[in-house]
């Protein structure tokens, strides 16, 4: 009952899609799952982290980017 006197927004405003680029927006994949033998799961296990690794990156970047059109 005490927030209509608050100064303070209690939602962060929203952030147009066109301050992040839709590249970065896109669902991030995971490589098919090829694994026939043991011997293949490095190749799996590293083309996992890549995938991941990408989708890390482009997280990080829309975080960058809402912080700067914040500010």
């Amino acid at each position: 009952m005490l927030s209509g006197c608050s100064k303070t927004p209690l939602v962060a405003p929203l952030v147009p899609d066109e301050l992040i680029p839709s590249h970065l927006l896109e669902p991030c994949q995971a490589p098919t799952f090829t694994v026939k033998t043991w011997g293949d799961y490095p190749e799996y296990v590293s083309l996992l982290q890549l995938a991941l690794d990408k989708c890390n990156t482009d997280k990080a970047a829309i975080a960058r980017l809402l912080r700067i059109k914040r500010y």
